[in-house]
């Protein structure tokens, strides 16, 4: 309820240099950056965050690292042109 299906876009990085952790080990991980224009609410936030979590954490392997941040972007500075398909 929070997007329409052709709001969401989805890219994926892969690291093949990185450390986890204080102690320099390297470690898999998933780290989930969500970026929404600003207005919501942190219960609005959290009600995304929270489920997206869990379903990483149990979609992947003991062991692995899940992060999930949500990023507020400012609606007065945000620029985009989307390229036509």
């Amino acid at each position: 309820g929070f997007f329409t299906p052709s709001d969401i876009k989805t890219r994926g990085l892969i690291f093949t240099d990185y450390l986890v952790g204080e102690t320099g080990a390297a470690g898999s991980f998933l780290h989930v950056s969500v970026k929404l224009l600003a207005g919501r609410t942190p219960e609005q936030r959290n009600a995304l965050s929270g489920p997206l979590f869990d379903l990483c954490s149990a979609a992947l392997p003991e062991g692995t690292s899940v992060t999930v941040d949500i990023v507020e972007m400012t609606r007065e500075t945000y620029k985009k042109r989307l390229a036509a398909l």
